[in-house]
């Protein structure tokens, strides 16, 4: 058997004694903790960072705990895990844990290897800690949304507010809304809006619960919400607390609520009774377009206009007029177009057509003074769950939608006949009985 040489058994020794020398180091490079206090309970939020030098690992589990004092072992809150690591590489953990008590104020501390499964080099840099600091809540309105009206000399308006809470449920709050010419300044003061509690990380939908009133029309003006209006919320971030948005320009909207065509014998004249709304704003001179059909809501037979005067918001103008028809009107329904020549610019054009019956009457003069009506409009109108109908017979009642499709059919009975429409879907639908078919709208 050959002999190693002596320089070759020193120079072996010292490589294998460098190799078993080398063992890995676990250390932190970075730690930061903060808390969400909601008594009785603290959500903590880590971030840590782990270095390894020397050799890979295999699994380690740095063990986490609060304490009063840096560096001190205190409460434990549970492990990291970590399946393996390579060498001069530094691997990157966030958690959450849960602690009994207020948390804010006291310190995070992690022992890496907190169940001593690697053999390092350096056992005195395994400890780290990290101050835990509060998570303050944070509001912010995500979006709004404004309605009003001018009545010439003031506006009413209404809004929904859309605020989201991040990081930390809070208590009452009251958003402070104004109108401006400016998007974020504030203007004139409207009011305050009320927010009893809010859950973190959800977004409230808040309401004026009162409408507010400006000296003026708002057309073009700003409303401004500083979403903690009474300095109620320790915030996290104050620079975000307020949002605007232009008031949308208000249009009027025409609206037939009842009509019907009424006649002796066929042929000769029809009179027309027409009742419209103006929804919104002011409206001038219109002139709504008369038809006769054989389908509701088609456009037949061109009988000519009615003249419509100026027109306040929110009021009902009554317009009669007679028309010569050459045929026999039974059976056939009236058709008006209330905007006839496009004269108003309206916020909604899917409600200008409206269809009304023909009525036979026995003894009939086409003057527009003397014109027979024995029943009152549908009321109340528009309506939520209920219309009523006062008729003068026993009568069905049939309600249609815009189509000509029947939504409902009801026996009505003489006197105030009461309708439950609480099932339909918000619009505008015709409701027929005997003497004639009127219009509403179910909101």
């Amino acid at each position: 058997m050959k002999r190693l040489s002596f320089l070759t058994m020193v120079f072996l020794l010292a490589m294998f004694s460098a190799q078993a020398q080398v063992l890995p180091d676990l250390f932190i490079t970075s730690l930061q903790g903060s808390a969400v206090y909601e008594a009785p309970k603290s959500s903590i939020t880590m971030n840590i960072g782990i270095r390894v030098t020397g050799a890979n690992v295999g699994t380690y589990r740095p063990a986490v705990y609060v304490s009063n004092s840096p560096g001190a072992i205190g409460d434990f809150l549970g492990y990291l895990y970590v399946s393996s690591q390579n060498a001069n590489t530094t691997h990157y953990i966030k958690k959450t844990f849960t602690y009994t008590g207020n948390a804010v104020g006291k310190y995070l501390v992690v022992r890496v290897d907190g169940q001593n499964q690697i053999t390092e080099s350096n056992e005195s840099n395994n400890i780290a800690s990290a101050l835990i600091t509060e998570v303050k809540p944070d509001l912010r309105v995500t979006s709004i949304d404004p309605t009003y009206t001018y009545d010439g000399t003031r506006s009413t308006i209404n809004l929904d507010a859309y605020i989201y809470l991040a990081n930390k449920s809070v208590g009452a709050y009251s958003p402070a809304v104004y109108i401006s010419d400016n998007p974020g300044t504030f203007g004139d003061f409207l009011g305050y809006l009320n927010v009893a509690s809010h859950t973190a990380n959800t977004t409230k939908k808040v309401s004026n619960g009162y409408p507010f009133r400006f000296n003026g029309d708002a057309a073009g003006k700003y409303i401004v919400i500083r979403v903690d209006g009474q300095n109620q919320i320790d915030e996290s971030n104050e620079n975000n607390n307020v949002s605007s948005q232009l008031l949308p320009e208000i249009k009027p909207d025409l609206f037939a609520t009842s009509l019907t065509g009424f006649y002796t014998s066929a042929g000769g004249s029809l009179t027309v009774r027409v009742r419209i709304y103006a929804a919104n704003a002011d409206v001038g001179a219109y002139n709504p377009a008369v038809y006769i059909s054989d389908t509701p809501g088609t456009f037949g037979q061109f009988l000519g206009y009615m003249h419509a005067s100026s027109q306040s918001a929110n009021t009902t103008q009554t317009l009669t007029k007679s028309f010569i028809y050459n045929g026999n009107p039974a059976g056939k329904y009236v058709v008006v177009r209330v905007d006839g020549q496009n004269q108003i610019d309206e916020s909604n054009e899917s409600n200008n057509v409206t269809s009304g019956s023909t009525v036979l009457l026995s003894s009939f003069r086409t003057t527009q003074t003397n014109v027979a009506f024995t029943e009152k409009p549908v009321y109340p109108n528009p309506a939520t769950h209920e219309i009523k109908l006062n008729l003068s017979n026993d009568s069905p009642v049939v309600i249609y939608d815009l189509q000509g499709r029947v939504v409902a059919s009801k026996s009505g009975k003489v006197g105030t006949y009461s309708v439950d429409i609480s099932g339909l879907k918000p619009g505008t639908y015709w409701v027929k009985t005997v003497t004639g078919t009127q219009q509403f709208i179910k909101k």
